[in-house]
């Protein structure tokens, strides 16, 4: 090149552009049909240096882009029929559907890959209940990882039900466990909202051999009540079962004929709170779309909270949300200690 200001613009230059707007207008450019027919216009994204991109990634940390970013009026779609589902306790033993059915996990949704196998492994299980519109996104541990048992949890909502998927492991080579299932109860005062639907229980549990059983539930709710209805309860969990004894080396019943006795183990409770009714969705226009709603202003006193931060974590964490500006570190500093 013999242009010199050229030259140094073009091979010394290190500046980037800002990788999230750039992913934003090419998102938007996709799959957006608004968007679809306009040229890109890279004057537009800002450049910054590549130290303060890097710095960006690294407060942003693993969060994971999406794979089907979606139009406004595709995420409101979604989000309507994503705020409604069931809550449940009490006890069930009834049999269990084992019909298939293609998997219709949320569109949008981030999930790892064992969340997402979760996922798809409770739909085929309940296809008759629709697609599962959100799901936990890491297992909650209902018992200490050193125990005779080990049990997780995974909850899954569809429109009109919510499954609590159990993954169990027996840790014992000396025994089998036959018939197990979760008895779930509640002292929350939601019969007339929610009842047990049916149970799918494990048949045989050898060591070391992870399978999963599975509770349902319906929601009682007129389909008019069903936007934004969020139950939220506390369940106790008993993990019910019948022992046989066993050979260690080959894990066959030392007894045929043997039936077994009835024991429990006490698990953790599970809790259904409104971070279970969202599913997290990607919008290539954030600020964008928080503009076209009407702001509602309300002042909220949290004493055992003492920084925007925290306030801040511990409602992202409450309601499932995530925020732009924590993860980029950009939180505005408060002019007041007390009042912000």
């Amino acid at each position: 090149m013999r242009d010199e200001r050229k030259r140094v613009r073009y091979i010394r230059d290190d500046s980037t552009f800002a990788l999230d707007q750039l992913e934003a207008n090419l998102a938007a450019h996709a799959f957006d049909p608004a968007y679809a027919s306009k040229r890109i216009d890279l004057s537009a994204i800002p450049r910054v240096s590549r130290d303060a991109e890097l710095a960006a990634r690294t407060h942003i940390g693993l969060l994971s882009s999406p794979s089907i970013p979606m139009s406004r009026e595709q995420s409101l779609q979604l989000g309507d029929s994503r705020t409604s589902t069931p809550m449940i306790s009490t006890t069930t033993t009834a049999g269990a559907t084992t019909t298939t059915a293609a998997v219709g996990a949320g569109a949008g949704a981030v999930y790892s890959a064992e969340a997402k196998e979760k996922a798809e492994q409770t739909a085929q299980m309940f296809s008759e209940f629709g697609p599962v519109l959100s799901s936990s996104t890491s297992p909650t541990a209902l018992t200490e990882s050193e125990t005779e048992y080990t049990v997780a949890c995974y909850k899954h909502v569809f429109a009109r039900h919510i499954v609590f998927q159990f993954d169990c492991v027996n840790t014992l080579n000396e025994c089998i466990l036959e018939h197990v299932y979760v008895d779930m109860t509640t002292d929350d005062d939601i019969d007339s909202v929610l009842r047990p639907l049916n149970a799918a229980p494990i048949d045989s549990l050898s060591y070391n051999s992870p399978k999963s059983t599975y509770v349902a539930f319906e929601l009682l709710l007129p389909d008019s009540l069903l936007d934004g209805s969020c139950p939220i309860a506390s369940f106790d969990c008993l993990l019910k079962f019948k022992v046989v004894d066993c050979d260690p080396s080959t894990l066959e019943k030392l007894d045929p004929e043997d039936p077994g006795f009835d024991d429990e183990y006490l698990l953790e409770s599970v809790d259904l709170a409104e971070a279970d009714y969202c599913c997290p969705d990607y919008f290539f226009d954030w600020n964008a779309l928080f503009d076209s709603y009407s702001e509602s202003l309300q002042s909220f006193a949290l004493p055992h909270l003492h920084t925007i931060n925290a306030c801040v974590q511990n409602l992202i964490d409450l309601l499932g949300l995530y925020s732009l500006d924590l993860a980029s570190n950009s939180l505005p500093l408060p002019d007041s200690l007390k009042a912000h």
